[in-house]
């Protein structure tokens, strides 16, 4: 079959075969040291393969793989022989994860043969929590479909040892009462663990109502739940006071004018912000005896960045 395709160098057809094997091995030496150090530094094997691949001159190598890929992919029926370069991609890209983000081969390979690398990844989404990892770095070549797929990986799959056995999580069977979807679910959920609504399959169906859940009666029982959650009964959320129905004030436009047009004598500001919670008013200093330290014009910029602090992540906490 090679002998046909003129593209593909023997040197590489045989490095192929070699790299299976430099693959296995650097998989294991790697899978094994993090199950040993979980730590965000490199391990003293991963800093020597970096040290080793830094010493390496391997743009040449590079090339010739580019130069097959090439190959391959101006005749897409020959689009599944890129399985036998597999393992030598993933080598490179293994070693290269321990190396500058911005490296020259890496930063023109990828985008160049991103068509063939969104294939592997789609046939193999495993491939992107292994070997291919380091293609986040360059976002930008994975398609929607794939993007989409690691997103969900990373944040639906549930964080477990590299030796445990993917865990089993029953499905959630939810009969509720329309008019207290809230409540119900509550007490549903409280006999529940926290991976177990997360993880596990929810089955729901409204009480005293004939109906399959094939997706559209869990569908309108979130929506249901949407609106009771913001009933002011329960005390959850509150609207805004300028607007209690749909439009929130830009508060970053008073803030951009104090930076630009401040002066002591126009508005007397001190170093805290008013809060209103469930009617009551609340003071916040924003330093200590804040609501007696006036802002001055030196000091404009350092209020308004105690307020941004404040609202974006002080004043959103639970």
């Amino acid at each position: 079959m090679f002998n046909t395709f003129d593209y593909i160098n023997p040197s590489i057809h045989a490095a192929a075969r070699r790299y299976s094997t430099v693959l296995n091995k650097l998989k294991l030496c790697l899978t094994r040291d993090h199950r040993r150090r979980p730590s965000q530094l490199l391990s003293p094997d991963e800093e020597q393969i970096k040290t080793i691949y830094s010493a390496l001159t391997i743009s040449d190598l590079w090339k010739r793989l580019g130069d097959a890929l090439g190959g391959i992919e101006a005749k897409p029926d020959l689009l599944y022989l890129s399985t036998v370069l597999l393992p030598l991609i993933e080598s490179l890209l293994v070693v290269n994860k321990f190396t500058d983000a911005s490296s020259t081969e890496f930063i023109d390979f990828t985008p160049a043969h991103s068509k063939i690398l969104n294939t592997m990844v789609r046939n193999n989404p495993l491939l992107m929590s292994g070997s291919f990892a380091v293609l986040v770095r360059n976002s930008s070549m994975l398609n929607f479909e794939n993007k989409r797929s690691f997103f969900f990986s990373v944040s639906c799959t549930p964080a477990r040892p590299v030796a445990a056995a993917q865990p089993h999580y029953p499905t959630i069977n939810l009969n509720v009462r329309r008019a207290r979807v809230f409540e119900d679910l509550y007490h549903v959920f409280l006999r529940e663990t926290g991976d177990e609504i997360k993880y596990g399959k929810l089955n729901g169906k409204f009480y005293d109502e004939q109906g399959v859940d094939a997706g559209g009666v869990t569908r309108e029982w979130f929506g249901v739940l949407a609106r009771q959650m913001f009933n002011p009964g329960y005390a959850l959320c509150q609207p805004q006071a300028a607007d209690p129905l749909t439009y929130q004030p830009n508060k970053a436009s008073a803030l951009v004018w104090i930076l630009d047009n401040y002066t002591d004598c126009i508005i007397n500001l001190t170093f805290s912000v008013e809060g209103d919670e469930f009617g009551v008013t609340d003071v916040v200093d924003l330093i200590p005896n804040g609501r007696n330290g006036p802002v001055t014009n030196k000091t404009r910029h350092d209020y308004v960045h105690r307020i941004a602090v404040e609202r974006l992540s002080f004043g959103i906490r639970v």
